[in-house]
């Protein structure tokens, strides 16, 4: 009996699975970087990467199928795949393959940690230290390592990174070295700087604009299958993070070049512009 339910089970799973999923235009997406083999899009808060169920829309993906924000895929075309993962509630740069040859290659930089990612954090503190680097488990309990820097608070007085930084809240730039589960929530925490609004992790409930945990994936460095050559793509701010920082008067420290997990030109001109 059990061995005729799991053969029931697969078969439904295998039916449920070639149900494609359901096409959804929508003008919220917003494309970042497109070429033969990807799509880097600008991922809305409160809306997920994938649908429940296939055959439910709702999801960035449906999106992404629906025409990129109106601009159809000839068809057939392969589904396009997420390469990697965000949380329901935070924004920001997100990776489709649009072929499964370019899946296994985007894919595999992921797994292999040769994509450099940023996190921008509008936290309720500075940590204990202004540069620091985390190291310990993610919510999986795996190891895990996390370089934090303050790029903007209150003060906006010394270098990015620079002890000193004023207290209450303050904006981090965050570099995770891997990608585990709730890394970079975590990590904020355990160095003393919860995310606002991440109750989870001792960040309180959201206030004012960011009715949400203030995370914001800001910037991805990998290389195109189409093209063979490295590319950095940055997500502008997300408005309701943008306007709790400048409600809260966060300016952005001055660059401190050459500090290990600073920001890139790109990154740095994205947040500048934010909070302006």
């Amino acid at each position: 009996m059990g061995w005729t339910n799991r053969r029931t089970r697969d078969t439904i799973a295998k039916f449920l699975h070639a149900i494609p999923p359901v096409s959804e235009p929508s003008d919220r997406l917003q494309v970042l970087y497109e070429d033969a083999s990807m799509l880097v899009v600008n991922k809305p808060a409160g809306v997920g990467v994938t649908p429940e169920h296939r055959w439910r829309g709702g999801s960035v993906l449906n999106w992404v199928i629906g025409g990129r924000g109106g601009r159809r895929t000839p068809a057939p075309a392969p589904e396009p795949r997420p390469c990697h993962r965000l949380d329901l509630n935070t924004s920001g740069a997100l990776v489709f393959a649009k072929t499964p040859e370019a899946a296994s290659a985007l894919m595999s930089q992921f797994e292999s940690r040769r994509v450099r990612k940023a996190y921008a954090a509008l936290c309720t503190a500075p940590p204990g230290e202004s540069l620091r680097r985390v190291c310990g488990p993610g919510e999986s309990g795996q190891a895990a390592r996390t370089s934090l820097v303050v790029v903007a608070d209150s003060a906006a007085g010394g270098e990015a990174g620079s002890a000193g930084a004023a207290g209450g809240e303050c904006l981090l730039l965050a570099r995770p070295e891997q990608g585990r589960t709730h890394q970079v929530r975590l990590h904020c925490a355990a160095a003393g700087s919860p995310i606002l609004g991440d109750a989870l992790y001792g960040g309180g409930e959201g206030r004012g604009p960011l009715q949400r945990h203030g995370l914001h994936a800001l910037a991805l460095t990998l290389v195109s299958p189409a093209t063979g050559a490295p590319l950095e793509v940055v997500a502008p701010l997300a408005d309701d993070m943008r306007r709790a920082a400048l409600e809260a008067g966060l300016r952005m420290r001055s660059a401190g070049a050459g500090r290990a997990g600073a920001c890139s030109d790109a990154e740095r001109a994205a947040l500048q512009t934010a909070l302006e």
